[in-house]
């Protein structure tokens, strides 16, 4: 069992990039049964366009670790809407500002609110896991400082 700040850091992160990637996996199945095998790819896509999300996650993630862990029922509860409005921001910025027709038409796009609605979906089941891995590891902390 880690027992250093530094181990714990790590662990956590290392948590976090694996619950990333099986909520992309998972959201991917789950879109799957929708749109059809194409969506793996939708979801192969949106990983490599969300990885500065990913990025910015792991920032905050270690930079109010503790207080995140803390409060970690409310922020993974706050996630999915962060990553959606992150997910519009950096689309909007990166792809849609130069075309010159607005911000209300970009909004009215249903491929805009599809995506975010997998990033959205995504990050609703990353956060689901990487809550259920963080308390499931506590628990077993738990138990083995009472055997110890």
């Amino acid at each position: 069992m880690p027992s250093t700040p530094d181990q714990l850091l790590a662990r956590d992160v290392a948590n976090l990039a694996a619950c990333y990637l099986g909520g992309l996996f998972a959201s991917s199945l789950a879109v799957s049964l929708w749109v059809g095998p194409g969506a793996f790819m939708f979801g192969a896509v949106g990983a490599a366009m969300a990885s500065p999300i990913l990025v910015v996650a792991v920032v905050i993630f270690c930079g109010f670790r503790d207080r995140i862990i803390r409060h970690l029922l409310f922020w993974c509860a706050l996630v999915p809407l962060m990553v959606a409005i992150m997910w519009l921001t950096m689309e909007w910025l990166l792809t849609y500002q130069y075309r010159g027709l607005g911000l209300s038409w970009f909004l009215s796009l249903r491929s805009v609110w599809q995506r975010v609605g997998f990033a959205f979906l995504s990050a609703s089941i990353s956060s689901a896991l990487f809550w259920l891995v963080h308390c499931v590891m506590q628990r077993r902390s738990d138990d083995h400082s009472r055997v110890s």
